[in-house]
């Protein structure tokens, strides 16, 4: 999986989170298109423990593809009802709230 971590204004962060195989691509489908030829989703690769600290500590996690949406099911982050597709191409937009204190 690839990993791409961008600061929002506030200095929050969006987690780009996109299988390998996919980043570069264009998917089309119907009614969307999965846009992954901009820098938006090239990172790099990052270890499972590394990625589970960048999923803890993100506020908006976009994601793409059935290795990053499984990764994230197994963390408990996303349901797999909350699952969209492109072209039979799982993706999910997570926003994450964290409670203060």
């Amino acid at each position: 999986m690839i990993a791409k971590k961008h600061k929002t204004n506030d200095g929050r962060f969006v987690l780009a989170l996109c299988d390998d195989e996919l980043v570069g691509k264009k998917i089309s489908g119907k009614e969307a298109v999965l846009d992954l030829t901009s820098d938006f989703y090239k990172g790099e690769k990052l270890s499972d423990e590394k990625l589970k600290k960048c999923v803890e500590d993100a506020y908006i996690i976009n994601c793409v593809g059935k290795k990053s949406i499984k990764f994230l099911i197994a963390l408990k982050v996303l349901e797999e009802k909350n699952v969209g597709y492109v072209n039979k191409t799982p993706h999910a937009q997570i926003i994450q709230i964290k409670e203060e204190g």
